[in-house]
């Protein structure tokens, strides 16, 4: 099912990341048409991850194409929490995927680089043929920390 509605971006924030730059650069790709989900503090990664793939399948249905994605990680979020970046990411990839591809990002600290890096190459692989392309990107990487 190809979805060639609306055009949208998604920001996906762990708790205690830095997502700002992410929402501006995504405002100038998609005027208007950012849809922002961050972590709550006490939100466990599996409701976490739950409330994504709801979120983005509801886009979906509602005939909006999620052409730009990124998940921001954080050193605050539990580990639990982090464990289910991989489900995230497959379902940003997912809806992407239904509006005939996009780019979904993966940002965060510069030690987690190597964990985001495996997840991208792992679900860019599962999205091969779709028109979904699925990286870490280094650029804001410096950027999601709190001080």
């Amino acid at each position: 099912m190809v979805n060639s509605g609306k055009a949208v971006s998604v920001v996906v924030a762990e708790h205690g990341s830095l997502w700002t730059p992410w929402v501006g650069r995504f405002r100038m790709l998609t005027p208007g048409s950012v849809e922002l989900l961050v972590q709550g503090a006490d939100e466990l990664g599996a409701a976490f991850a739950e409330r994504v793939r709801r979120t983005t399948a509801a886009l979906v249905l509602g005939g909006h194409a999620i052409r730009n994605a990124v998940l921001v990680g954080s050193l605050q979020s539990k580990d639990v929490a982090r464990g289910f970046r991989p489900l995230v990411v497959r379902s940003l990839a997912t809806a992407s995927a239904r509006a005939g591809g996009g780019q979904v990002f993966l940002d965060g600290p510069r030690r987690d680089r190597v964990s985001l890096s495996a997840i991208a190459e792992a679900i860019g692989e599962l999205m091969t043929g779709t028109g979904v392309t699925v990286e870490a990107q280094p650029s804001m990487g410096a950027l999601s920390h709190v001080a």
